[in-house]
């Protein structure tokens, strides 16, 4: 009897060879996956580097033949990769990499979570396989979302990609996981997950309500991150989107730790959160310090128009084509992000310049408060990696509206290291604006007819003006303006000057369009012409109808071209809007 007994005691401490495996496999496949994410991030981030060595050391006239190929094979990879859009809605677009990247990451998450999944029994696709699995592999994605999503962003810094374009990647990852967190939520209910949990202790199973407020606020993040829902009240989805958020991560957390001691996934990811919120706060608080109480002014250029000028605080240094986020304490505490259209000469005179179309909102609470007087303006920033202008033949900046305040400073950057620097950034520069009232000149004229004077003789630098408007105020004009037979190219000389509401616009190079809107096949087809064989960069912002036809311009249609010897060509198109 006794020895009947010791069998029977030995068989029920006989290990559950299921359970050791999935115990395992779990602990091990979330692994896999980052060493996966590793190696990608590492590689775009070889990429980087390998181009930043090729651009700050090469120029077009000392290259060999033998980079004719390499740069082909790039440049119709460029074109494919992420000139190919596929339209969403009506005002939206995703490029193929886009596309690429959200399929592969949630296909790489689900693979790992569904493969190895039959059990010793025979039986494919066990739940009891890849329920815990999921939630496992989905917690251990915390911190890699939230990077995404950060401003002071890790992999921005070693990958060149701006923040803006990890937010896209940060909000397709959070729909991946919410995917996965249903596929967990879906098996631990076809095992039962209410047979191990008593009725009468369902309101104590805490582990199980952070779970469920944790997936559902994921839910619900996931729907109104849509750009039509998020841009249409931007200021509402900020506060729902911090407040959810915070759910999200500490209802993973507890659902882990209480469940299985596993919040050590979580964690890492709320003090990534933490600490880059820390940051910005120190950095506002840092700039504000250094910023006198009513440090900004505020001009109305038009109805739909104004511009903020704000004294550059201590230790607040820019890069052209970065943006700052702005908050007006007196108008609402939400802070937005607007392009800084000032170039940063490290002189304590320096002012921060924005350019901001009125929209409802915000802005529209903004421009309602301009009444002449100076205001108080907190800014936390400068954020972004603008685009490489330098270790290009060629240099095309194109700008709809107040998009200029992106490409101009990318212009008088590149403007004034010709006049400073022995050796060019480029040997070609051609800078395109279209707007819709002539007005709108008097935005820039100050700062580019400075930039414009002096310029080296071996720059070829031309700017071309569209005034879309279909008509225009005769008052308004100078005689210069009053013939518009043809639309044709009105180029000003030193002594024609254009003279509109009391500035000046006066250069050699600038030529003004009445009525038309640009040829961007023609126009960038006319570059390519002059800069053959070499390297040209396209930097682009503006509405989505500019965008899209800058796109379509250097699209498919050009893939047989640069087989053909045209140059290569790096486009970057500035997101405009939230």
């Amino acid at each position: 009897m006794s020895q009947a007994n010791s069998s029977f005691a030995t068989l029920a401490k006989a290990p559950n060879r299921d359970r050791t495996i999935r115990v395992g496999r779990a602990a091990e496949y979330p692994k896999e996956i980052w060493y996966l994410l590793a190696s990608f991030i590492a590689l775009v981030s070889l990429c980087r580097i390998l181009f930043l060595v090729y651009a700050y050391t090469r120029r077009s006239q000392e290259r060999s033949k033998a980079w004719h190929l390499p740069s082909t094979i790039v440049n119709a990879f460029r074109i494919i990769a992420f000139r190919l859009t596929v339209p969403v809605g009506r005002s939206h677009i995703v490029n193929i990499t886009e596309i690429f990247l959200s399929a592969m990451y949630l296909a790489t998450l689900l693979t790992w979570t569904l493969i190895n999944t039959t059990n010793t029994m025979g039986l494919k696709f066990d739940p009891s396989y890849w329920a815990n699995r999921a939630g496992t592999i989905a917690a251990s994605q915390f911190p890699l979302l939230v990077a995404l999503g950060m401003k002071n962003n890790i992999i921005s810094f070693l990958t060149g990609i701006s923040f803006e374009k990890l937010n896209i990647l940060h909000r397709t990852a959070a729909r991946s996981l919410c995917v996965v967190m249903w596929v967990h939520a879906a098996g631990r209910i076809k095992i039962g997950v209410y047979k191990t949990i008593r009725p009468d202790t369902m309101s104590e199973a805490r582990w199980l309500q952070c779970g469920i407020l944790a997936i559902t606020s994921l839910t619900v993040l996931s729907i109104i991150s849509i750009r039509p829902l998020r841009s249409s009240r931007y200021d509402m989805f900020k506060i729902v989107h911090f407040a959810f958020g915070t759910i999200v991560l500490l209802g993973s957390y507890f659902h882990m730790q209480i469940d299985a001691q596993m919040g050590y996934y979580v964690w890492p990811a709320i003090l990534l959160w933490g600490l880059d919120r820390v940051l910005r706060w120190c950095r506002m608080l840092l700039f504000a310090q250094f910023s006198s109480s009513d440090n900004a002014s505020i001009d109305v250029l038009s109805p739909n128009f104004m511009r903020v000028t704000a004294d550059k605080p201590r230790f607040f240094y820019w890069n052209p084509g970065q943006c700052a986020y702005l908050t007006v304490p007196s108008v609402g505490l939400v802070a937005h992000p607007f392009t800084i259209s000032s170039v940063d000469t490290k002189s304590k005179q320096d002012k921060l310049i924005f350019l901001i179309r009125v929209h409802d909102g915000f802005t529209k609470r903004v421009l309602n408060k301009a009444n002449g007087q100076r205001t108080r303006l907190l800014l936390d920033g400068p954020y972004s990696s603008p685009p490489l202008t330098r270790g290009f033949d060629g240099v095309v900046l194109i700008a709809g509206g107040t998009g200029v305040a992106f490409t101009l400073p990318l212009l008088l950057n590149l403007l004034q290291q010709s006049k400073q620097g022995k050796r060019l950034p480029c040997s070609r520069i051609l800078f395109i604006w279209a707007i819709r009232d002539a007005d709108h000149i008097n935005w820039i004229s100050a700062p580019l007819i400075d930039a414009l004077s002096g310029l080296p003789k071996d720059l070829e630098a031309s700017i071309k003006i569209y005034i879309t408007g279909s008509a225009t105020r005769r008052e308004e004009l100078s005689e210069d303006w009053e013939d518009k037979n043809s639309g044709a190219d009105t180029p000003t000389t030193a002594s024609e000057k254009l003279n509109y509401d009391g500035i000046v616009t006066a250069s050699t190079v600038v030529n003004v369009k009445q009525g038309e809107r640009p040829d961007f096949a023609s126009l960038l087809h006319a570059e390519m012409e002059q800069v053959k064989d070499g390297r040209m960069g396209v930097n682009v912002c503006g509405p989505f109808g500019l965008a899209e036809g800058v796109r379509s311009a250097l699209g498919a249609s050009q893939i047989g071209n640069v087989m053909t010897g045209q140059p290569s060509i790096v486009l970057h198109v500035e997101t405009f809007g939230m």
